[in-house]
């Protein structure tokens, strides 16, 4: 089977370099920056969502420069201030040496989903690295990476926010929500994800009993 994971709150924890990103954004914006417990509910949506948010009564002018702000940090060191998640490693070793073949879809822009995966030293673990960017939403990336057989019709979307579940679901994927990241298990139920997992650990097992097939409910 497929797997795709997204990346942020699902493979590793990006809280600090997105915050720091973002309050460097808006500081050169003239706006205030925001507490970083804060800015950990918008880990997971595109960057122009997240400054339409924060900047009140903004243009798309100001968004652009917001993202460019954002990005300049981002890629220059924020990308390194992101830790796996314990033992993520060997999970996604786990389930590679079973058969499944790994993905990730997220909204990072690619080249810096790959900076992240390389980063890390795990880019040998996935088939692919898929970044949909602004203009492009989660569902749609899906659609394509299905379009042009990068995954089988038989695949399984793995994130931790209503997005991914849902973005899995338009599609006609089986999906997991995991709650360690930072969609609560509120947002997932809401989102009629077809399984959800307190630990990355509990994957290769509810998988096993899936199979290619979703639950009945």
């Amino acid at each position: 089977m497929d797997l795709i994971f997204d990346l942020d709150g699902t493979i590793s924890d990006p809280l600090e370099g997105i915050a720091k990103s973002v309050n460097y954004s808006l500081e050169a914006l003239s706006q205030p920056p925001r507490p970083i417990e804060e800015l950990a509910g918008y880990i997971g949506p595109h960057l122009d969502v997240i400054f339409r948010a924060l900047i009140p009564n903004c243009d798309d002018e100001t968004i652009n420069q917001a993202i460019v702000k954002y990005r300049e940090r981002y890629r220059k060191i924020g990308y390194q201030e992101n830790e796996l998640y314990p033992e993520i490693i060997a999970t996604l070793d786990t389930l590679r040496d079973s058969g499944h073949r790994l993905h990730i879809c997220t909204a990072k822009r690619e080249d810096v989903a790959v900076s992240v995966i390389e980063y890390f030293g795990i880019r040998d673990r996935f088939s692919s690295i898929n970044g949909c960017d602004i203009g492009r939403e989660k569902d749609e990336l899906l659609a394509l990476m299905l379009a042009s057989d990068i995954v089988s019709p038989v695949a399984c979307m793995i994130g931790d926010r209503a997005i991914d579940i849902l973005a899995g679901a338009a599609n006609e994927m089986i999906t997991i929500g995991v709650t360690y990241g930072y969609g609560s298990r509120e947002e997932l139920t809401g989102a009629k994800a077809d399984v959800i997992v307190d630990h990355h650990d509990e994957i290769a097992s509810r998988i096993s009993q899936l199979g290619a097939h979703k639950p009945a409910f």
